[in-house]
Order: structure tokens, then sequence, then C-alpha cells
């Protein structure tokens, strides 16, 4: 099992290549909607990451695919995002994931 990133932050996916966790980069809906349909697809995903601007942009689609979804999809900042009131990794992992850490 592995997971995927998706993207419109190159920081965060060159960041998360270099941990392992393979992605891609987002530019518009029809891509969006595509990288989905192959995320769907690939049995090895157990979570797909999205990042922040992405659910600015695209939520309604990507709120549709997460309900049908057949692993887990969560929402993680871009790396810009250095606001001392941002989430941590946790409260994202107890979301994704239903336990505390």
């Amino acid at each position: 099992m592995k997971m995927y990133l998706l993207s419109s932050d190159e920081d965060a996916l060159t960041g998360f290549r270099l941990s392992g966790v393979q992605g891609k980069m987002i530019g518009d809906g029809s891509e969006l909607e595509s990288a989905l349909k192959n995320a769907e697809d690939d049995k090895d995903i157990a979570v797909l990451l999205i990042t922040d601007e992405l659910f600015e942009r695209f939520g309604d689609k990507i709120y549709e695919f997460k309900r049908h979804a057949p692993f887990v999809v969560t929402q993680i900042p871009n790396s810009q995002n250095k606001s001392p009131s941002s989430d941590s990794i946790t409260r994202y992992i107890r979301e994704a994931i239903g336990i505390k850490v």
C-alpha cells in the first residue's frame, strides 16, 4: 500500500518525492479528473493526499470523489502555508484514519 500526492505546488511535490511518495502536478480541472480516475484504478494506493489549494479550487469535484473513493483521501497544507494557526499533521491523521496519535 502506498500514498500518492496530487498537488498544485511544485515544492510540496518535490518534498514528498524525496520522501518516497509519488505524485502529480495538477493545473486544471481536466487534469484533476484524469488524476483521480488513474488513482482510483491503482489498487496499491491506500492514502491520496491533496493540497489545500486544490481543495480550494476544485472542492466540489474532490468531495464527490471522496464519497466513493476506495482509499483515504485527505487534505494537506501547501508548502507555502506558514501560518502559525495552520493545523498540525496529527489532526490530519486523526481525520484521515480515525486514530489519535
